[in-house]
This record gives C-alpha cells, sequence and structure tokens, in this order.
C-alpha cells in the first residue's frame, strides 16, 4: 500500500488552500486512488492525493457500516476538479472538517467530545470550499442535517447522540441556520470508527436519503429515491477498474439486479454488457435504467 499519492507542486497551507476527503469503497483504496488520478487529476499540478491505513478496530467489535468507506485525504491548492469530486468510484465527496487518527483512549467519551473536535476555524475553511464548489448562489439562510457513521469500538454514545451534539455545535456557528432532515442544503457526515474521527461537509451534487448517512451518488441512468436495493454505483466501479475491463469485452452479470454493474461498465469502456436476473421486476428496473442512460447520452 503506498503511503501516499503526491502531484507537483502541492500547496501544504490548509489556510489558503482546500482539503477534503474522497470517500471511496474501503479496501479498495489503491484502486480508486490511481483510478482518480488517472482519470481526473491528470495534469492538475498542486495536489495532493493520500491514502490513510485503515484504523485499528477494537476486539470483539465490527466496523460495521462505518467501515464501508474509507476516505483518501486530497489537499489542492484551487478547488478539485469536478471530474475528480464526482468521480464514479467515490461515493461521497467532503470538504474536510477534522481528521484525527489513534485517538487517546479517553478522547471520545461523550458525543460532546465529538463536537468540541470541530474547531470553528477548520468548519470556517470547509465552509469556504463549499462555497467555491457551489453552482449556484447559496442560499442567504441555509438548512442543514447531521449524518454519523460509528463502529469499531464501544462508545457511550450512539449515532444520534453524535447527530444531536454535532448540530447544537453548527447552530452555535451559524446561528441563522435551521435543520432540515429531508432536504437540507448543507449536509455534515461523520465517521467515527473506534478511536479515529472524520467530520466533512458534504460537496455538490448530492441527494440525501433520509435512512442513510451518505448521500446517493448522482447518476443520470437511476432514479434517485425510488430505486430497488442495489450495490453503491461507486463500489461497481471501484470492482470495474480493479477488473481491468477493457474496450471490445463482453462483461456479463448473472445477478445484475438493476443493472449498476452493467451500466458503470458500458459508461467505463466501450464493452458488450449484458445483466440479467431471476427477480422479473429487477430486470425491468434494469433496462428502464439502461433507457435512462441511453437517452441521456451515457451508452
Amino acid at each position: 500500500r503506498a503511503a501516499a499519492r503526491r502531484a507537483r507542486g502541492a500547496d501544504d497551507d490548509g489556510a489558503r488552500g482546500h482539503s477534503y476527503a474522497l470517500l471511496v469503497t474501503s479496501g479498495l483504496e489503491d484502486v480508486c486512488a490511481a483510478a482518480i488520478e488517472r482519470e481526473a487529476l491528470e495534469g492538475c499540478a498542486a495536489v495532493s492525493l493520500e491514502i490513510v491505513a485503515p484504523p485499528p478496530l477494537q476486539a470483539g467489535f465490527a466496523a460495521g457500516p462505518a467501515g464501508g468507506s474509507a476516505p483518501l485525504l486530497a489537499r489542492s491548492a484551487q478547488p478539485l476538479p469536478a471530474a475528480a469530486v464526482c468521480h464514479p468510484c467515490v461515493a461521497a465527496a467532503l470538504a474536510l472538517v477534522v481528521y484525527e487518527a489513534a485517538l487517546p483512549d479517553d478522547a471520545l467519551r461523550s458525543a460532546a467530545d465529538v463536537a468540541r473536535r470541530m474547531p470553528a476555524a477548520a468548519f470556517a475553511r470547509a465552509l469556504r470550499t463549499l462555497k467555491a464548489h457551489w453552482r449556484e448562489r447559496p442560499p442567504d439562510e441555509r438548512t442543514f442535517r447531521v449524518a454519523t457513521l460509528r463502529g469499531g469500538g464501544a462508545h457511550a454514545f450512539t449515532s444520534k447522540e453524535v447527530d444531536a451534539a454535532l448540530a447544537d455545535h453548527v447552530s452555535a456557528l451559524q446561528p441563522k441556520w435551521r435543520v432540515d432532515l429531508s432536504r437540507p442544503d448543507v449536509l455534515v457526515v461523520a465517521v467515527v470508527l473506534h478511536r479515529t474521527l472524520l467530520v466533512g461537509v458534504a460537496l455538490p451534487p448530492f441527494a440525501p436519503r433520509a435512512a442513510h448517512v451518505l448521500p446517493l451518488e448522482p447518476r443520470a441512468a437511476l432514479v434517485a429515491g425510488r430505486e430497488r436495493p442495489h450495490t453503491r454505483p461507486a463500489r461497481a466501479a471501484a470492482l470495474l477498474r480493479l477488473a481491468a475491463v477493457r474496450d471490445g469485452e463482453v462483461l456479463l452479470d448473472p445477478c445484475g439486479g438493476i443493472g449498476v454493474i452493467a451500466l458503470e461498465a458500458a459508461g467505463y469502456a466501450a464493452v458488450h454488457a449484458l445483466t440479467i436476473d431471476v427477480d422479473g421486476d429487477a430486470s425491468a428496473s434494469a433496462a428502464a435504467h439502461a433507457r435512462r442512460a441511453a437517452a441521456a447520452g451515457l451508452l
């Protein structure tokens, strides 16, 4: 595993540059980092991309959903290009507020401890990065939501308690903001994995989901909010790059569900992608998604 991948002229001054956490599939960090560098950051100066080692877990505890995504830490003198923020392998792009690994055992004794580790200056820098990526004029009075993934250890607090503590902290920093759990302008994401803490602000475009912490990756072919359960598109994209799918090949997904892997394959390489499933409704959804992708010029 490479400890870090660096491009020329990286600006290490966090006060002037921009810091990011690109969440990718755990276990495929190297594959995703290489793909992002090759497909989105080729020729970009003043960018650094770092692969961080997975945190050790407390014996007897599982990472759970908190361990499903791993951060690639990026720093750039200028805002990252949209091709990197919206790269197919990225499950969520965050303007990084704080990332701390191997914290002392007593550092996270309560949800309030999590909130206290989010300095006002760091949050302000993340909002500056968010503003740089906002495609439209930001609203004067914004709404926000906090969502937390937690796992890997015996914490004396729940994810909901972290949500509440961070929401109170954000409200103190931004008194004019109000909470909106369904359609927030700003989504604050926290990941507490044993003694590792990550807090970031989701970059647009994102479609928040009430029952999930991470938003759904933007895919024109998928109908947001009405889709059946399926593989995350970012995970499918990473698997296809791991398999090194090449132009001219035929790809078959025999348990294809709504067709995510086949759609990602067709968008990644000039392949003949086939998807089948014993569930007729899932196959019908796959066909509908293929038609949407074709209409959008993605196939």
